[in-house]
């Protein structure tokens, strides 16, 4: 995200002061506490992107979620550093919805494999939603026993789903959309804002 290096209070104030500009320009942006790079990044934002998003929002169950949304996950906002834009494929309202993060090794063992697929089962019998990663392995894994079960999975992403993806996840995040949500940090034009979530180490 172009405000990715300014605390979230800060970045939430730049923003509402720009919005209340009729005109922006380099000078305007560094003073608001942007750097070079990302002033030239603003400046440089092209109109195909808010386009292409504009069009994607037009979607079923397409959603643009800032940070001062009230269906923005509350736990999210409360990280050191949460992204201020979600963008959710499928419904939203899963968002609120008590989770349990399932994750582990994409190079899942038979025993990795069975264990994830049984606690997975029995989250979704008690009401939990599985969120994860989208990956190969137990990511994966989590996704399709809550599926199978009946169950409500969000998927957390940093890209599109369309570009980098496994093909073993593909037809899990097509599922996603319809029984949970998808939440990605880039644009539905596949343009990532880097830092905007949080990063894995």
């Amino acid at each position: 995200m172009l405000f990715s290096r300014l605390p979230v209070n800060k970045a939430i104030k730049v923003v509402e002061y720009l919005q209340s500009l009729t005109q922006l320009n380099r000078k305007v942006l560094l003073e608001c506490g942007l750097s070079e790079q990302q002033s030239h990044q603003f400046m440089r934002l092209q109109a195909n992107c808010v386009k292409s998003t504009l069009k994607w929002l037009d979607k079923n169950e397409s959603s643009l979620l800032t940070i001062s949304d009230s269906d923005y996950p509350l736990l999210l906002k409360q990280i050191s550093s949460p992204p201020l834009l979600l963008f959710v494929a499928g419904n939203k309202e899963h968002l609120k919805s008590t989770q349990i993060a399932l994750i582990g090794s994409r190079d899942a063992t038979q025993y990795g494999t069975k264990w994830a697929t049984y606690f997975a089962q029995q989250l979704v019998k008690n009401k939990f939603t599985i969120t994860s990663g989208l990956a190969q392995g137990i990511d994966g894994v989590g996704h399709r026993s809550a599926l199978k079960h009946h169950g409500v999975t969000i998927a957390v992403l940093g890209e599109w789903f369309r570009t980098n993806l496994p093909i073993i996840s593909s037809s899990t995040s097509r599922a996603n959309q319809r029984v949970g949500c998808s939440c990605f940090r880039a644009s539905p034009d596949g343009t990532t804002f880097s830092s905007s979530f949080p990063a894995k180490e």
